[in-house]
């Protein structure tokens, strides 16, 4: 065993209460690789002295010096070691219930004094002294292993990073994890989005990440090079209310709505306000929407840190009916008029019933409507259906009644009264009676020149004469 040095308890405070040396000492012992052990002076107390030794053995080739007596080359070698062997020793404790509580406080010595270093056959490697004390002397707390391990020296590069939202905003004040030679911390950037790491040795990997539900995510891996920056992007999570409306501005509930986000189909359904909101939506990102049986709807939204509202707007069909009445010139009702209807593309015949009146219903508000006297095509009525019941009023013109005067004579030419006569004429039959003077009026109205209407005669028969 190697004596190092000695030191006054009287001038440190001691970070580990309720353990003592010993225990800790021993501890130590157990879990420590022999070369992680060595960055461990042993403890022993001797009155208000400690005397602090090494378990290498006790020869006369070793050599002690203080750092200040290196030269700078050998304090970046040190200083190298020194890095590793915090990483390792506190990766292995840190997993332990044993260090759990003083962990953090094994490797802070009063002053860079307490560092000492010792030349072995892998070169000069540290040894602490006074560890887990800090000095009584000063106000200003200080960690001394901390700085000799950040200082600049050529084996080292500064690590700076630079944490961004997806937007593109810095994320000012944002806690986030970084882990370095196998060992995880908690970490927050100053009010720029920058966290500040200080010098790692040139070569070596660092990971920062963010943790979800326990999980690792949005994880960046890094190699730290010289005049580097390291730039991180952080998804800022938001929400988003979405709406469909109809063109009165009127929330349209349990409406179908799809889309893609991130190259991912999504769906959500309006539910029964006619407005839902939607969660984990990445800031900076954009997504795409529309109602599914309502492609034209289709809009893309840029998701912001806050206030999204996305709206689709959609132009529903409103029903609307129609009553068609038919009248003369003298306003008179039309009843079993045939009328053609032009409506949407496409054309019908209808009648009007016994009122004179056609009801149509079925029909949207906003589309075109035509009325057309099937007897007269140039007659026609036209109209934009309203929302309300449209009545649509087509005039038409009759013409005079056409009677047909019959004569009826015999071979002499002379009148034939109180002869029956049956006309048939657009498939109905009617018998008139010749008058006194042989004549009759045709019993039909409206004839189209050149109709036939066929005639039967009732002549009376002749009787035989005797000869």
């Amino acid at each position: 065993m190697l004596r190092i040095a000695e030191s006054n308890n009287s001038k440190v405070v001691f970070l580990l209460h309720p353990r003592n040396y010993n225990m800790v000492y021993s501890g130590l012992k157990n879990l420590l690789s022999p070369q992680q052990l060595l960055l461990f002076a042993r403890p022993d107390l001797v009155g208000n002295i400690t005397k602090w030794s090494t378990e290498l053995p006790d020869s006369q080739g070793v050599v002690i010096k203080e750092l200040s007596q290196l030269p700078k080359e050998e304090i970046d070698g040190v200083a190298d070691d020194l890095e590793d062997q915090k990483a390792a020793v506190m990766a292995t404790l840190s997993k332990t219930k044993e260090f759990e509580g003083i962990v953090q406080h094994l490797l802070i010595v009063p002053d860079e004094t307490s560092i000492k270093a010792i030349k072995t056959d892998k070169g000069w490697v540290p040894v602490l002294t006074q560890w887990g004390c800090r000095s009584n002397e000063t106000l200003v707390e200080t960690d001394p292993v901390s700085s000799l391990i950040r200082r600049p020296r050529t084996t080292t590069a500064q690590v700076n990073v630079f944490i961004f939202y997806s937007d593109g905003t810095p994320a000012a004040s944002k806690e986030f994890y970084i882990e370095y030679f196998g060992h995880e911390i908690k970490e927050r950037t100053n009010k720029e989005g920058q966290y500040a790491r200080g010098r790692c040795k040139l070569d070596t990997e660092f990971t920062v990440y963010d943790l979800v539900d326990g999980k690792h995510q949005f994880i960046h891996s890094f190699t730290v090079k010289n005049d580097t920056e390291y730039i991180v992007t952080f998804p800022f999570i938001t929400i988003a209310n979405l709406k469909v409306i109809d063109q009165k501005a009127k929330a349209i509930a349990d409406t179908l709505v799809t889309g893609t986000y991130k190259e991912a189909e999504v769906s959500y359904n309006t539910g029964k306000t006619g407005n839902i909101q939607i969660e984990n939506l990445e800031a900076g990102q954009t997504i795409t929407l529309a109602v599914k049986e309502h492609p034209e709807s289709n809009q893309t939204f840029t998701i912001e840190r806050e206030g999204n509202e996305f709206v689709l707007h959609l132009t529903l069909p409103v029903p609307s009916r129609a009553n068609v009445k038919v009248v003369d010139g003298e306003n008179n009702i039309q009843p079993h008029y045939p009328v053609l209807l032009d409506y949407d593309g496409t054309q019908k015949q209808y009648t009007t019933g016994e009122s004179g009146i056609l009801i149509l219903d079925k029909l949207e508000a906003g589309k075109q409507i035509s009325v057309t006297d099937k007897n007269r095509i140039d007659n026609f009525i036209s109209a934009t259906l309203l929302e309300a019941d449209n009545e649509l009023i087509l005039n038409i013109t009759r013409e005079a009644a056409k009677f047909v005067t019959v004569k009826l004579l015999d071979p002499k030419s002379k009148p034939m009264p109180g002869i029956p006569i049956d006309f048939t004429y657009n498939g109905q039959t009617k018998r008139e009676v010749t008058n006194t003077n042989g004549i009759c009026i045709l019993p039909f109205e409206g004839f189209v020149d050149k109709q036939k209407v066929k005639t039967f005669i009732h002549l009376p028969k002749k009787e035989k004469v005797k000869k």
